[in-house]
């Protein structure tokens, strides 16, 4: 990886950084304990900073999970065509509605709806 910056008379400054990644990717850890949509952050009823990190995956009894939707306060966000989603999402400081929602191959919907703040 290279880290690059400017400064304000336009010279670039380069240096190269060696990176290691480990993990299992596509929301880490978060397996759904349960048929529906599992939440592993943040969650319920707490305070978190901008850009509020949203990792949730899903699971059905009868067929794949095909798509996942993150909605913020009654507004789509985030798509995925994927069972698990590891994403960063802006939010404003305040109260909000947090609604990660999946579908599967049979059309069945699952959802996850939480309260949480922003600072």
């Amino acid at each position: 990886m290279v880290v690059q910056a400017w400064d304000s008379t336009g010279a670039v400054f380069k240096t190269p950084v060696s990176i290691t990644v480990t993990g299992s990717g596509g929301g880490g850890s978060c397996s759904p304990a349960t048929i529906g949509v599992t939440v592993c952050s943040p969650t319920s009823a707490t305070s978190v900073n901008s850009p509020v990190q949203v990792v949730a995956s899903a699971k059905s009894g009868v067929a794949p999970i095909t798509a996942m939707r993150i909605y913020v306060d009654g507004v789509s966000k985030y798509l995925t065509n994927s069972g698990s989603l590891n994403t960063a999402i802006a939010m404003s400081s305040g109260t909000h509605s947090l609604v990660v929602q999946a579908w599967d191959a049979t059309g069945a919907v699952f959802k996850n709806s939480q309260t949480i703040r922003v600072n």
